[in-house]
């Protein structure tokens, strides 16, 4: 059981990493909930057992959890690495009306890709959404016919690479080219409708790496296929939806 576990998180990572790396101190950071010490160090010893290496390691909203963020996920563990669990964290006030922390902290997390998106901006923008695609899906395809359709209701859509077969593979090659071409629109626009594949990119090496580091973050919020979906407040629609459903969406967000 404990090894199918590991199985588990270990598809999700983006490079085998060193089960006994040492977590500097620059990437954690010391707490303590309500006197509670959380051991940072224990915590990272233990989740590097796992092959999980964490790159935060705070105090969560719930008295004695520690929020421990790795490359596959986002886990609440007590003080001491005695106890974890993996899942969606919701706030709930005196009304009754909840609030996704998991959502909320993706979509503030999501902002540093920003300056790396291929951005299809709404003359008349009313909602950004950011969707995580890739050249070979069906789907992926048909969303991106539709596009003038979902800028004329006043949605940008922001892409962001998620190769399925990995970052490292054919697919995530090709879509460095697209992300290291002069005009990446025009680039995306070839590969995505015409498949043309036909033009010149520079410093593949470092969109190689880009394209890793998105792949990364689809990883971490949970994305398994695409196209996904993230809407403005970090929820996640796995899947296509047409224009009219997907303004409808983001009509009813809370």
């Amino acid at each position: 059981m404990r090894n199918g576990f590991i199985v588990l998180l270990s598809c999700l990572a983006l490079t085998a990493q060193a089960a006994d790396a040492p977590v500097s101190d620059s990437h954690v950071t010391d707490n303590q909930t309500a006197g509670t010490h959380i051991d940072k160090q224990e915590i990272a010893s233990r989740f590097g057992k796992l092959g999980l290496v964490p790159t935060s390691i705070q105090a969560s909203p719930i008295t004695g959890l520690a929020e421990v963020t790795t490359e596959q996920g986002i886990f609440y563990v007590t003080a001491n690495g005695d106890h974890f669990l993996q899942g969606k964290m919701y706030g709930l006030d005196k009304d009754g009306n909840f609030t996704d922390l998991m959502a909320k902290k993706y979509a503030k997390m999501l902002e540093k890709f920003a300056g790396d998106m291929i951005v299809y901006k709404a003359k008349n923008e009313k909602y950004v959404v950011t969707v995580f695609t890739d050249i070979t899906c069906g789907y992926c395809v048909k969303l991106h016919k539709d596009m003038q359709a979902y800028n004329d209701l006043g949605i940008t859509v922001r892409y962001m690479a998620y190769p399925r077969q990995g970052p490292r593979s054919e697919v995530a090659n090709s879509m460095a080219k697209v992300w290291c071409a002069d005009d990446r629109k025009a680039a995306l626009d070839a590969v995505k409708l015409n498949r043309n594949f036909d033009f010149d990119s520079k410093h593949l090496t470092q969109c190689q790496d880009m394209i890793a580091k998105q792949y990364a973050f689809g990883a971490l919020v949970g994305i398994t296929g695409t196209p996904a979906i993230l809407l403005p407040n970090g929820q996640l629609v796995g899947g296509y939806l047409p224009p009219s459903q997907l303004i409808q969406a983001l009509e009813s967000m809370k």
